[in-house]
């Protein structure tokens, strides 16, 4: 088979990764997040809806939970090696 832009490794990687490995080392990271960030999200409105919360907007409570959610996201996809 005749290496071409298409179905090379980009410059740097090394040459026993193949194009398929490549590209799913290339998805697993979004995919990771994207997990976490569902994961830490459905909690925080188990949390939230749970409580006995009566407030007249619950955006009150859903804004400050989503930052905290992204921001323990990025902090925990750091951690596990992001």
């Amino acid at each position: 088979m005749v290496a071409t832009s298409w179905n090379r490794p980009p410059a740097g990687l090394a040459s026993g990764i193949t194009p398929l490995a490549f590209r799913l080392k290339k998805i697993t990271g979004p995919l990771r997040r994207a997990l976490i960030y569902g994961a830490v999200s459905y909690g925080g409105l188990v949390l939230i809806n749970n409580s006995d919360l009566d407030l007249p907007n619950m955006w009150i409570a859903y804004l400050p939970m989503f930052v905290g959610v992204y921001v323990l996201t990025q902090w925990v996809d750091r951690k596990s090696g992001g």
